[in-house]
């Protein structure tokens, strides 16, 4: 993914300062309902997790943090800064996700799960090919819905049949700290 004045940082060590940056990035889009600089610091050091932040001026303007599930591929954050959207970045983003999908033999889709108030991200994600799939917690103050891009890898001998839909048992995310919610 080649961009003009972007710049790709390599978070996987989870370094302070990059760590820092994507807190404090995710707090300005997200709002309360994130992870600290601890958590975020564990994520980017934990095999399974990706993180892949975009840097423009030494700034993190955006985010993706990811996870490789056996089956699928889980988006735990895509962010961009506000005075950055709606210039393409989070499109890239998006499509770097979906690259990493269509190259994967053994993961069918990417989900996502969205607070029910975060519509510009929901919106954003139908744009972007993903569809609802799912709604948790429903008629709740924690009421999420799970968007889902489906693969578009054609090798079927590879592919699990048929395949299963994801299944969230709803009680282990109870403090729902994973879903986006948009800043106030």
């Amino acid at each position: 993914m080649k961009t003009p004045g972007i710049r790709w940082l390599d978070a996987k060590a989870g370094k302070e300062p990059e760590s820092v940056q994507v807190s404090k990035l995710l707090q300005r889009v997200c709002g309360d309902n994130v992870w600290p600089v601890t958590k975020i610091q564990k994520f980017m050091q934990n095999s399974k997790h990706i993180p892949k932040v975009m840097v423009l001026d030494d700034q993190v303007i955006g985010c993706l943090l990811y996870t490789m599930c056996t089956d699928h591929i889980t988006v735990n954050a895509l962010a961009v800064a506000p005075e950055h959207q709606r210039k393409g970045y989070g499109t890239l983003l998006a499509n770097h996700i979906k690259l990493v999908l269509s190259k994967c033999k053994h993961r069918h889709a990417v989900f996502m799960i969205l607070h029910e108030t975060d519509v510009d991200m929901q919106l954003f994600l139908k744009k972007m090919g993903f569809v609802w799939t799912q709604t948790l917690f429903k008629n709740t103050p924690n009421e999420a819905y799970i968007f889902k891009y489906e693969s578009t890898y054609l090798d079927t001998e590879d592919l699990p049949l048929p395949v299963k839909p994801i299944e969230i048992d709803q009680s282990s995310y109870a403090d729902m700290e994973f879903a986006r919610k948009p800043a106030q």
